[in-house]
């Protein structure tokens, strides 16, 4: 009986103490305003999708993405051979987001990005 009473406090223990990781979603098309505003479009779509946009050109990249505190995972849709790439990521109101700099070879662009409806 005893054995019985330690496994359960044990076992409502770990599930206090267990951190809960959340993750959100966000929808919705936002344009580049800060640095370059109209530079780019991030599209979340439906499946927990972003497609990457540049206006005028031809290119459209396509991530899955996965949104943590202080965080968001960009994974190529395209491909299987590339790893998550995490980016700083912050939720200023509902109609915009800071992103870490989608852009990091280009030397003269800031640390972080604002996109907005």
């Amino acid at each position: 009986m005893r054995l019985l009473v330690f496994l359960s406090l044990f076992i409502a223990a770990l599930f206090v103490s267990c951190e809960k990781e959340t993750t959100s979603t966000i929808s919705g098309l936002y344009n580049e305003t800060i640095p370059i505003p109209g530079r780019s479009q991030l599209n979340f779509i439906f499946g927990q999708r972003v497609v990457k946009i540049e206006p005028g050109g031809t290119q459209r990249d396509t991530f899955y993405y996965a949104i943590h505190p202080g965080k968001i995972l960009l994974t190529p849709a395209w491909s299987n051979d590339y790893d998550p790439m995490e980016f700083y990521f912050e939720v200023v109101d509902d109609n915009s987001f800071r992103i870490g700099d989608l852009y990091p070879s280009l030397l003269f662009v800031p640390d972080t990005m604002v996109y907005s409806r």
